[in-house]
Order: C-alpha cells, then structure tokens, then sequence
C-alpha cells in the first residue's frame, strides 16, 4: 500500500510539473489568470441523462514558501492516452470520473447537448458522464496529429 501512495505521489507530481510546462510552453493563459484559481471544463450528466459542459474555478487553497495549492483529490492512479489523429468517436461514456490534461495536440469533445468544446496543450478537462443512464459524449482528435494526455482517474 505504501509503495502505490508513493507511485501515485510521484505521477501526481509528475502531473504538475507537465501541467505547467504546457501552460507555459503554450501561453494558455497568463500567470495573472491563474492568480486567484485554475479553470477546468466539466463535462456531467443532468436528471434527463443530457451532458452539458460548464467551466469551473478551482481556488488556490493552500500557501506554501514558494507557492500554492489546490484541494488534494484522491485519485486511484495516473496513466496517459496517446488518440490516433484520425479518432472520431461516437457517443460514449466516460469509464469513470476523471481528470484529462492534454499535452499535445487538440481534442475535440461534444456533450449529448450538441455543445463543442475544443482542447489544447495545457487545457485541463474533468469528464464525469460515467453514469449508465448518461448518454455520453463523443470525442475527436482534430488535426490529424497525435492527442497525448495525462489522465487521472478520480477514487469513488
């Protein structure tokens, strides 16, 4: 058990370090926008089983000498998705609740609602339309070039 926490301590962290290489490498956003929190789009599920996307604010909770920190959330490992340029999937769901961060190439998502959101290197995406009864989602590499993205599935 203590080998797994370190394994995902260090994929986390891993995590971090990329995040902000992307951000910066691509200038997604200045660091004045981060000042106060880091934004995410969300992808759920309604009552009616229709996933639509809303952009959160995750606030900078914790202070440290050199920096600062947001809510730690529990995640049951890290692993990463290399989608073929050519990827263009139909309605489906998430496997479970879980973070996306794209480190190369642009992904295309568009919730059951007809709503499209497009992804760069340094966009962070929190998909969480695992539920059975959710229609899903459907997914698309744009460009014809490679989507790499770390993904953190989330702990139930």
């Amino acid at each position: 058990m203590r080998l797994l926490k370190r394994r995902i301590g260090f994929w986390l962290g891993l995590l971090a370090i990329l995040v902000t290489m992307q951000v910066r490498a691509q200038g997604v956003h200045s660091v004045d926008a981060f000042d106060t929190h880091i934004e995410y789009s969300k992808l759920s599920t309604d009552t009616n089983r229709e996933t639509h996307w809303s952009t959160e604010k995750m606030p900078w909770n914790y202070w440290f000498s050199n920096g600062r920190q947001t809510t730690t959330e529990k995640a049951d490992a890290v692993h990463f998705y290399r989608l073929d340029g050519s990827l263009d999937m139909g309605l489906h769901r998430a496997p479970r609740k879980q973070y996306l961060v794209i480190l190369h190439g642009t992904l295309q998502i568009e919730a059951s609602d007809g709503e499209i959101r497009q992804f760069p290197p340094g966009s962070i995406v929190l998909v969480s339309d695992a539920e059975p009864n959710s229609y899903g989602h459907k997914t698309k590499v744009l460009g014809n070039k490679d989507v790499i993205a770390v993904v953190v599935p989330l702990s139930k």
